[in-house]
Formats: structure tokens, sequence, C-alpha cells
């Protein structure tokens, strides 16, 4: 999968693991690394179910996102990035369908 980044801070906190380390702790930036990994490896989002960080889609004002646990409260927080974004007949979204995704939050959403 394609992973792209909504800034450049976030670009660089998933390329710097010193960066990372510092920000979110050693135990978040190692997993950070690994479910980036992870996604990079799938073929497309419907694959983020099976990996490990407790895949999820979230409520509210972040509909349309997911998250996927590290350490902690700190979550990886993504959403597709196609565009038209791939729907099923009913309107809901085609993970299968999804080949990029982008980075919008590594932290704590509940703050």
């Amino acid at each position: 999968m394609d992973i792209l980044f909504g800034s450049k801070k976030l670009e660089r906190l998933c390329h710097d693991e010193k960066l990372a380390t510092r920000t979110i702790g050693t135990l978040s930036a190692r997993k950070l690394q690994t479910r980036l990994d992870d996604l990079i490896a799938a073929a497309n989002l419907d694959y983020a179910w099976k990996l490990p960080g407790r895949f999820h889609g979230l409520t509210g004002a972040r509909t349309g996102q997911y998250a996927l646990d590290l350490q902690g409260g700190h979550r990886l927080v993504i959403q597709p990035a196609q565009s038209p974004i791939p729907q099923q007949a009913d309107g809901s979204l085609d993970l299968s369908k999804v080949t990029t995704i982008r980075v919008l939050l590594i932290g704590d959403y509940h703050d």
C-alpha cells in the first residue's frame, strides 16, 4: 500500500527513529515502524483487520478515519487517500480497494 502524510512533521516523525523515540517514547516508536511496515506490505486496507494493532474505525468528528494502537494511549490514525473513495453498493467504504492511505495523527486523539 502507498502511504502519504498529512504534514511534513508527521512524515519526519515516521521516518526518523530518534525523533519518534523522543516524541512518543521507545515502545510507541518501535510499534509505529512495525505498523507502517505492515501497512506498506499489505495489498489493501482490508488486510489491516488481520494485522497486529487492533485496527478500528473511528466515530464522531473522526468518522471515516481508522486507528491502530501503538503503546499506551498513542495511536496511528489514518484515512483512505484515494479519489474518489472506493465504495461498495450500499455506499460504505470498500476497504479491499483502498491502496493509498494518509497518516493524519500519531498520538492520543482522546486529548
